[in-house]
């Protein structure tokens, strides 16, 4: 049973060393590498390599400290998606898009000055090599 005051990485934590386990250990077991149980303890899960590896990896862990292994995994998605929110409501708004008449503007003078021979706009910084004979 895992207590929901905690976040998912306490709890593992807690757990393993209620059992007495070091992390070494479960690292062996589990065949997860230490830096990534030492992240799933710190509830680090953007360290971890994908969220299909997060769920297998938290599986495991939850298997060798005798908790269970959908409980841990509902609460990591629970967790997740409240991270998510936070991150969500705390992101700046997306900045205004650049108006229809200066997209025309751009268009109109790389038009113009493709026609009178000029190097368009669009092109510049692009190195024009005569061919090789």
């Amino acid at each position: 049973m895992i207590d929901k005051e905690l976040t998912v990485g306490q709890n593992l934590q807690r757990k393993r060393e209620a059992k007495s386990i070091p992390l070494q250990q479960v690292a062996e077991v589990t065949r997860i590498t230490l830096s990534n149980l030492q992240a799933m303890e710190r509830d680090e899960f953007f360290r971890l390599p994908s969220e299909p590896f997060a769920r297998g990896f938290l599986r495991n862990y939850a298997k060798v400290v005798d908790l269970d292994p959908e409980e841990i995994v509902a609460a990591y998605r629970s967790q997740t998606e409240e991270n998510k929110r936070q991150m969500m409501a705390e992101a700046p708004a997306p900045p205004a898009p650049s108006s229809f008449l200066k997209n025309v503007r751009n268009h109109v003078f790389d038009l113009v000055s493709t026609i009178l021979g000029a190097t368009p706009a669009f092109s510049i910084h692009k190195v024009i090599l005569p061919p090789k004979n």
